[in-house]
């Protein structure tokens, strides 16, 4: 075989004119070998001649074509064409190193003198166009079905002869067996007040036109909307018509329940939002902007406010499940969601429509924050007065009746001593009511803030407390004439911080400081002892912000100064360290 010529038997081909050839192309000689390889091929099969030349073809088709089928009609087309008939195309998908391929092959057998001495094998890259074709065929079977359930139709008028060319499928929208086929028969159909449109439509030179009108069936009314365009030059107009009566009944049907909301939201002080069955927004009130910090122009242009508030949420998930599990629900639903700002926002549900069609969904909200802490600072009230009813009380009577068993059977000597721990166990019986008592005054009521003189308080403070505790040095260090703005609890709140710091101190040396300085726009105020400090499960419990049967402090005082702070502006920080415990109360001045 020559370098530049191909030969089957007597018959030569030059390779210059194979290699010119867009197709993939291989020739076998009558054993099934291949001898030539052109270079369309070569990258198809991405190999260089050198490695096909020789190859038996059965080898390529056992490694390229994946499946049984493919390879058994390769085989059939191969046989036929050493059979010397020209083989009907077939197509074969291939593994190839580059992907999976597709391609058109057809098989040619080449004769000299009579008997078949090779076989040409011409491909064809249908790839692309397999794909092309898939997808062309699944957008017209999408088109199809959505032309049957959306009820639409197409249609093409010539102005000049007036007749109409309508798709399939649009005497039914008409309500007729058959279409109109010319203006005025249309115009028979469409009620007379929307007439004018149809004449507007059907005169369009230029651009597109989208109107509705009301066609009488039967003294029956439906809806239908045109959009159409005018094209070459205005010399026709085609476009497409939908039923829409289901959609202008809903909307019709919304729009007199959404006025009814719209007149009802005011009076329930909560804020309203109304969508259709689909999440596509309606209407919503003034409060639900104010809630949910939206703007009319944000909402105006189609955001989806409901995931606005579940953005607002947490955890995020409670929310996403409620709205997952009112999508398709018939029954009223309520609840409140937490917020991330620490506001409690109550949410009520509710669908739109008919037992048997929903047309939109109702969602109301209403801030309950206020309710929210107040029932939290209820519940709390309840597991404290519980506790120093059932724990504290029952060891201080117990302390008392000891005691007072023994003063009846001691000498006078011993008197003194247990006469003195009964009014020590009596003064914390009396502190422990006073502070539930203050609790209770600070849940059920809203104390306002005033302005208090915090020099003469701290100075009758550290006075009573060193009055009370001999063996404890009191010391105050405060600016002449400070005061700030506070809840007149403050004054109980600072009490038992300096109470508590010489109660539970150690000797010898036992120390406690009050030290207020101005920092910023207010004052702090520090409580420092050199004590054992404040025990950790005391401070858990304060942060948990509630009590268990087996998590509890150990008195009221702490819990006094918590809720203090949380109807006041006041910050309260505890450090405790081996040497001792520093409470700092941040008070603002104004």
């Amino acid at each position: 075989m020559g370098r530049e010529q191909l030969s089957l038997g007597s018959q030569t081909i030059p390779k210059a004119v194979l290699d010119t050839l867009e197709d993939e192309l291989l020739v076998l000689d009558a054993g099934g070998k291949i001898v030539y390889a052109n270079e369309s091929a070569c990258s198809y099969l991405d190999v260089c001649p050198e490695e096909l030349c020789g190859t038996p073809v059965a080898e390529l088709i056992d490694g390229t074509i994946p499946t049984d089928e493919g390879r058994r009609r390769f085989r059939t087309a191969l046989e036929t064409a050493l059979a010397g008939e020209v083989a009907d195309p077939v197509e074969i998908g291939h593994d190839l190193p580059v992907g999976k391929r597709h391609g058109e092959h057809k098989l040619t057998p080449v004769e000299d003198d009579g008997r078949v001495v090779g076989v040409v094998v011409l491909a064809r890259d249908i790839t692309d166009r397999r794909a092309r074709e898939r997808k062309l065929e699944r957008a017209r079977s999408s088109l199809r079905q959505t032309h049957q359930l959306a009820a639409v139709s197409g249609f093409e008028f010539d102005p000049e002869s007036g007749q109409f060319t309508w798709a399939s499928g649009l005497a039914e929208l008409f309500g007729r067996e058959q279409t109109p086929d010319t203006l005025g028969d249309l115009r028979d159909v469409i009620h007379p007040d929307d007439r004018e449109r149809l004449d507007r439509l059907a005169a369009i030179e230029a651009g597109t036109i989208d109107t509705e009108f009301r066609i009488v069936d039967d003294d029956r009314i439906r809806w239908l909307q045109a959009v159409a365009e005018a094209v070459d030059g205005g010399r026709s107009v085609r476009g497409a018509v939908q039923d829409i009566t289901v959609r202008k009944r809903r909307k019709e049907q919304l729009r007199h329940k959404t006025s009814v909301l719209a007149a009802t939201s005011d009076a329930t002080h909560g804020g309203v939002l109304v969508t259709d069955d689909s999440g596509h927004l309606l209407h919503y009130d003034d409060e639900f902007v104010r809630l949910c910090d939206y703007s009319p122009k944000a909402l105006a242009s189609g955001i989806d406010a409901l995931a606005r508030v579940i953005a607002l949420t947490v955890p995020e998930q409670e929310a996403v499940s409620t709205v997952a599990a009112v999508s398709d629900t018939d029954e009223t639903r309520q609840g409140r969601w937490q917020l991330t700002d620490g506001r409690c926002l109550q949410y009520y549900f509710a669908p739109i429509g008919r037992e048997d069609r929903r047309y939109g969904r109702l969602w109301g909200f209403r801030d309950i924050t206020e309710e929210h802490d107040r029932e939290q600072e209820l519940r709390l009230m309840r597991q404290l007065q519980s506790r120093a009813l059932r724990h504290n009380l029952r060891n201080k009577l117990t302390v008392i009746e000891g005691y007072a068993s023994l003063l009846a059977t001691r000498d006078e000597s011993e008197v003194a001593d247990q006469a003195n721990a009964i009014l020590s166990a009596a003064a914390e019986l009396d502190s422990l009511a006073e502070n539930a008592q203050l609790v209770k005054r600070l849940v059920e009521r809203d104390p306002q803030p005033a302005r208090i003189d915090l020099h003469a308080t701290l100075v009758e403070i550290t006075t009573a407390v060193d009055d009370m505790y001999d063996a404890v040095e009191v010391s105050l260090n405060c600016p002449s004439g400070a005061s700030v703005t506070a809840i007149p609890q403050l004054r109980t709140a600072l009490y038992n911080a300096v109470e508590n710091a010489a109660q539970h101190n150690d000797p010898p040396a036992m120390t406690v400081s009050v030290v207020a300085e101005p920092v910023g726009d207010g004052l702090d105020v520090e409580v420092r002892d050199n004590g054992p400090g404040i025990p950790d499960q005391e401070l858990v419990v304060l942060e948990d912000g509630q009590e268990t049967p087996i998590k509890h402090g150990s008195g009221l005082g702490l819990w006094v100064m918590k809720l203090v702070a949380g109807n006041s502006a006041v910050e309260i920080s505890y450090e405790t360290r081996p040497d001792g415990t520093t409470v700092c109360f941040r008070i603002p001045s104004d």
